[in-house]
């Protein structure tokens, strides 16, 4: 009886959940959990609930990530407790062998990828001549931009986390009025992995200890709630093995986290910066976009995070470790002094010095005793064998990975280039998701440029901006809307090496895609190289600005005249090459204008090639005589145009112009 009144009970609650009521409560907690809707305390606390419900799963993933990191470092991973892996290794009898091959193969491919040098070009084809004008300019600075000292340095580690990690990670940030780079550590990001299973998740976070003072610097309104927050708590899984020590007695944990836009018009778009109980900023994010960019080593399957050389090659280093190690053992106990006595005679055996000697007492006469080979030559052979599949699977030689060229020391410069690409084709996806990724920094770095442009223009902000974000138009720059498609796209260089260059730029000599020696000199941006150019690219230098300021309608004309101490030949094919350029591209006749106009002017200066039109037709196709001076123009006559007024000719001759009759 009691049994069924239970179950009646049961199945009344049921009926009331079917009729609604289910709905109702269940969908509470929900609302609670979207922080982004929320404002003050309540925004705190629902995103801590959220980050404490990921907090596991989070904790799991960076516990995986420091094994990784611990494999390539070939050291222990840590201790509980107190005790650091040095200590262990000091109070162990030993250290263990081992042959890192993890290690060699992430430092070879660190080195072969972050070579390559592809940087992010922004193309507006189908707008108009002024919008694709903008998108040159934005081009190169950006190009500037991210070939900056810090950049440059920064690339390599993010390669070689992904390597470590599957995926590196940069974000972008603001620092005072310029727009900077950060390396994220993955572990540091947190997703909710059900959302991010199609690796497109609308929700993230950066959770890591910062400072208090930094805080209280960034923060100056929080002051009292962040000297009041709790000290960050190193209690979770992945910090005991860190190898952190007691650092972050006065660090705060800190969380920022974004949401993005459910839609392009949609207004939900949030980013929220917290510390346990108080928010210490929040913002609306409009952005389609985390200002996160992703490098992977491989791609993801399923989820947001690839997989890394180290995770593809635990297994092999492992099984090499071990049979290192027990080749290490053999050797040790194969080596011990073996001493032979007689059993009557009453040595002292704790008189002997050697490392662990073996006294083996005997009867009569003493036996003879052969020293065994410690290690089988099929273990060493197998050890060989497993370090030859680690480098094939991953497609990395040792012959690369012990730089050593199988070439030999007289091969070209090409055979050396093309030998690199045939090993680079095995890396060719990662080599395209660095290319990507550089795209994605370029975007990120036009976002966050031009967020901080408008935060500068609307008075929310009175940093000095940037000289590069200055320059720039941003109410030109939409990435994601507007009456035309403003795209970012790789682009890469020549060959890397010195000697493929060469033969590359020879090729295209031989081939007169070249028609000038100044444009040879250009292709080279080696220092040494450059600074021998220098007189040989000054010419070509000031040329480009000229063609810039050509295309450019606010530049007065009266600035790009051209003059006797140009090149002019070489100013007047480029001006071609931009004026056919201009036209297909869709410029206004305005434009046009001025690059013909400018080729008129530079044909009508001596030494410019073209025949003169004013000159006698018996003297067109002459060659120049030494004591006959170039004929003058009435272009010479012109202000700014010539080197003075018209030479007086010789006797005899005609004054230029005349009939001779």
């Amino acid at each position: 009886m009691k049994g069924s009144k239970k179950r009646k009970q049961v199945m009344r609650r049921r009926s009331a959940e079917e009729r609604g009521d289910r709905d109702e409560h269940e969908t509470m907690p929900a609302r609670g959990q979207r922080w982004w809707c929320c404002e003050g305390e309540t925004c705190a606390a629902a995103l801590w609930a959220w980050f404490g419900s990921l907090r596991a799963t989070w904790s799991n993933g960076a516990l995986i990530d420091l094994v990784h990191k611990a494999i390539y470092e070939a050291r222990p991973l840590g201790a509980t407790s107190d005790t650091l892996a040095a200590d262990q290794l000091i109070r162990s009898a030993s250290a263990p062998a081992s042959i890192n091959i993890t290690k060699s193969m992430v430092d070879t491919a660190t080195s072969k990828i972050a070579k390559r040098r592809p940087y992010p070009a922004i193309s507006a084809d189908d707008a108009g001549w002024s919008e694709k004008l903008f998108a040159k300019r934005a081009t190169r600075v950006l190009r500037r931009k991210l070939s900056l000292p810090r950049v440059e340095r920064l690339k390599p580690k993010i390669v070689r986390d992904g390597l470590l990690w599957g995926t590196g990670v940069v974000k972008v940030i603001r620092r005072g009025g310029d727009v900077d780079l950060e390396r994220v550590p993955r572990r540091e990001l947190v997703v909710d992995p059900r959302e991010a299973r199609y690796g497109e998740p609308r929700t993230m976070a950066h959770v890591r200890p910062v400072p208090r003072e930094v805080l209280c610097d960034m923060f100056p309104d929080s002051h009292e709630a962040i000297m009041a927050a709790p000290v960050y708590d190193r209690s979770d899984l992945a910090s005991r093995y860190a190898y952190d020590g007691s650092g972050y007695a006065d660090h705060v944990e800190v969380i920022e986290a974004w949401h993005l836009p459910s839609g392009p018009e949609a207004e939900d778009g949030r980013r929220v910066i917290a510390i346990r109980g108080t928010v210490l900023d929040t913002c609306e994010w409009e952005r389609p976009r985390f200002p996160f960019a992703l490098f992977h080593w491989s791609e993801p399957v399923d989820g947001m995070w690839g997989q890394g050389l180290v995770e593809t090659m635990s297994g092999i280093q492992a099984k090499t470790n071990d049979m290192v190690r027990d080749t290490q053992t053999a050797i040790y106990y194969g080596s011990m002094l073996k001493v032979f006595a007689q059993r009557s005679s009453n040595v002292n055996k704790h008189h002997m010095r050697a490392r662990h000697p073996v006294v083996i007492e005997h009867d009569g006469a003493a036996p003879q005793y052969v020293a065994p080979n410690p290690v089988s030559p099929v273990v060493i052979q197998f050890i060989d064998w497993l370090i030859d599949k680690a480098s094939q699977m991953a497609g990395i030689s040792q012959l690369s990975q012990s730089a050593k060229n199988p070439l030999g020391s007289n091969a070209s410069g090409k055979a050396i280039d093309t030998m690199y690409d045939i090993e680079s084709d095995r890396h060719s996806m990662v080599e395209l998701a660095l290319a990507m990724f550089m795209c994605d920094v370029g975007t990120l770095m036009i976002d966050e440029a031009r967020a901080l442009a408008d935060d500068v223009r609307e008075g929310e902000s009175d940093v000095k901006l940037a000289a590069w974000i200055e320059e720039i138009d941003w109410s030109k720059v939409d990435l994601d809307g507007g009456d035309y498609h403003l795209g970012v796209e790789p682009v890469n260089f020549m060959p890397d090496s010195r000697g493929g260059k060469l033969s590359f730029v020879a090729e295209l000599s031989k081939a007169g895609l070249i028609p000038d020696p100044t444009m040879t000199a250009a292709l080279f941006d080696e220092p040494d190289i450059t600074r021998a150019n220098r007189s040989n690219l000054g010419p070509y230098r000031n040329l480009e600005r000229i063609m810039e300021g050509l295309a450019d309608e606010s530049v007065p004309m009266l600035d790009l005249v051209p003059d006797d101490y140009m090149n002019v030949p070489l100013g007047i094919l480029m001006a071609k090459g931009e004026l056919n350029d201009a036209a297909s591209t869709g410029a206004p006749e305005s434009v046009l204008d001025r690059y013909r106009q400018w080729i008129d002017q530079a044909k009508a200066l001596p030494g410019s090639g073209a025949p003169d039109p004013n000159a006698s037709p018996s003297l067109q196709g002459m060659p120049a005589s030494p004591n006959m001076p170039a004929p003058s123009t009435a272009a010479s006559l012109q202000p700014g145009l010539g080197a003075g007024g018209p030479p007086m000719p010789p006797p005899g001759m005609p004054a230029p112009g005349m009939i001779n009759g």
